[in-house]
């Protein structure tokens, strides 16, 4: 029942909409962020698709419109007032 059950009650990955759960017994790292969940490796950049921090640094997520960037592409949309 375990892996099951697991799946079941795992909470779905809002880039690759597959469930977030733990591998090899070793726990899965889940990212929240504007109510979403998010797979570590899933958690990137909509524009430069780098891998996002959860560290507030510029590799770190900076939203803009529900949408995913780093700092700088946040920056660079913003200042062209698109999205």
């Amino acid at each position: 029942m375990g892996s099951f059950a697991s799946r079941k009650f795992a909470p779905i990955c809002s880039i690759c909409e597959n469930p977030i759960i733990p591998r090899d017994g070793k726990d899965a790292f889940k990212i929240e962020c504007m109510g979403r969940n998010f797979h570590e490796n899933c958690y990137r950049c909509e524009d430069c698709r780098i891998l996002l921090s959860v560290e507030p640094t510029d590799q770190g997520c900076y939203p803009l419109n529900n949408r995913l960037f780093c700092k700088p592409c946040h920056v660079k949309r913003s200042a062209a007032g698109c999205c």
